[in-house]
Formats: structure tokens, sequence, C-alpha cells
């Protein structure tokens, strides 16, 4: 008997199994008003109501997110690989969303030594987001899921783990002073805050938490239920909570322990102190971004098959 197949309409890609509605479970009124098929033959209403028993359900279309199961167990074992490969890559992500959501202030006053440079920082970061999701979300739908997280996430660590301290190093050297323009050397990091944002927004599109499981079991013809949808979102919020909660600490402390090690050992001045900390803070955060960066990559790469 066909029976109706739903996937979860939360989600972007997900949709109604298209064997939902096909013949023979979808009845209307003929002319005479005695209910029959969808195709408009006449039916007696003494039939049994289980006709139709033994026909299989239509197989879901390639644009659609099936929620049948795996047909053998050697697409179950690749179908989890891949779902895992996904996960792991996006819990390290996850990880280091939030010791960049807790250090990132922190991080653009150092850079800029001004509070109008940290807002137009945050001001540039925020209009890539609003101004780019859009097309984003477009080119998600098109684009090879594998590529995105690749290419985000290098382009994320490129930025925060070499462009980031990079700028400390010429702004301790004397760089700003060099262009003459104190103003020209904060356009230029906002400007480089802009493509952060922009990275976030194309990475942001295939996340867990916004449909990143409906595009992925799409493009690799995976089943996914609702039961693996919420055990995904589940799991990326805990990991989440739990790394604001004990993992940027952590950090912390050892950005302070490194700051106070290295102005322990130079016996610096309280100047001397003050740049020791910058050092720590900037290199700390940026050695976090390329590891927990490199382990997503990790994932990304070797675990998810080229399409």
């Amino acid at each position: 008997m066909t029976s109706e197949i739903t996937a979860d309409t939360s989600y972007p890609l997900a949709s109604r199994h298209p064997g939902a509605g096909s013949s023979g479970s979808r009845r209307k009124e003929d002319e005479n008003g005695l209910s029959g098929p969808a195709g408009g033959a006449f039916s007696n209403p003494f039939d049994d109501p289980e006709e139709g028993e033994g026909e299989e359900p239509d197989a879901p279309s390639d644009s659609t997110v099936s929620d049948l199961p795996f047909a053998t167990a050697d697409e179950e074992k690749r179908g989890h690989r891949i779902w895992n490969a996904y996960l792991y890559g996006q819990l390290a992500n996850v990880a280091k969303q939030a010791v960049w959501w807790s250090m990132f202030m922190m991080v653009v006053q150092t850079m800029l030594e001004d509070e109008d440079g940290l807002w137009w920082s945050r001001v540039a970061f925020n209009l890539a987001l609003i101004f780019l999701s859009p097309l984003a979300g477009a080119f998600a739908q098109r684009a090879s899921i594998r590529l995105m997280l690749n290419v985000t996430t290098i382009g994320r660590l490129v930025i925060w783990s070499i462009l980031v301290p990079l700028s400390w190093w010429g702004l301790k050297w004397g760089l700003r002073d060099q262009i003459g323009n104190p103003t020209v050397f904060a356009a230029l990091f906002i400007t480089l805050m802009f493509l952060d944002g922009t990275q976030v927004a194309f990475a942001n599109v295939v996340d867990i938490d916004c449909g990143g499981l409906d595009t992925l079991s799409l493009q690799y013809r995976l089943p996914v239920t609702d039961a693996e949808r919420n055990r995904f979102n589940s799991i990326h919020q805990m990991v989440f909570d739990l790394s604001f909660v004990f993992f940027t600490p952590l950090v912390a402390v050892g950005i302070w322990q490194a700051s106070a090690a290295i102005a322990r050992d130079k016996k610096e001045t309280a100047e001397g102190q003050a740049t020791s900390g910058e050092f720590a803070l900037v290199f700390g955060v940026s050695s976090v971004f390329f590891l927990l960066s490199a382990i997503s990559l990790a994932y990304y790469l070797f675990g998810l098959p080229k399409q």
C-alpha cells in the first residue's frame, strides 16, 4: 500500500517525498460526485480501501531529501562515515567559534587601540553577513558542500592565523607610522574584518544548525530522518555551550599564563609586560584557531568524498 512519506520542512532543502500524493493515495471527486483516483477513473465505493497494496512508493528525486531507510548495509556504513566526518568537522568549528566570539573584541582593540575602530570592525563584519547571506544561501543550493566547507575554513584560517598576527607584528614594527596615516591602517584592518564576515556568511549556510545536514544528505544521496536531524542539532548545540563554559576559560587561562611567563623571563617593564600580554593574546587565539581549523579540514578533506 502506498504510504505518505514526509520530511521536516523546517529545513531549507527538506521537502515532501514525491511519493506522497501518488495515484495510489490521492483521490478527487469525479463529475458524478463519486470518489475516484487522481486519474479521474470511476471507483466503486465498495472497493477495498487497501487497493494498490504491493505497489512501491516513488523513488526520491534528485531535488528532495529522502527519509527512507538505507537500501543496503554498505550504503548505511558509507552514509554514517560521511555524516560523522561532517559532524566532527563541525564540532571543531563550533569550539573555534566559541573562542572567537569570546575574544574578538579584545583582539581587535589590541590591533587598533581605538574604540571607534572596534565599532567599525563590528559594523563591517555584520554588513558582510547581512548583504551576503542571501547570496550564500542561493549559492549553497548549487555548489558542492565539500567545497564550501573547505574554502570557508581555509579562508578564516588565513585571516585569523596568518594575516591578523602579521598585522600585529607590523603594528609593533611601526607599519602604521610608516604608512603615515593611522586611519589607513585601521581601514585595511576593517576591510579584513569585512572579508571575515564574508567567509562566515558562506560558512553559516552549510552549518548543522542552518540545515547543513539536509544539504549534505541531498548531495550524497543519503536518507535522513528527523531523529538524525535532532541528534545532530543537539550535539552541535551542546558542544557550543560547553565550549563557552569550559573550553574558552581554559584558553584564557593559558594565554594569561603564557603572558606572565614571557614577561617574567624577559624581566620586562610595565610597558613590556603589556606588549607580552598582547603577543600572548593575538598568537594564542591564532594558534587555537589554526589547530581547530586544521581538525575541521582533516575531516572535510578526507572524510567527505569528492563529488
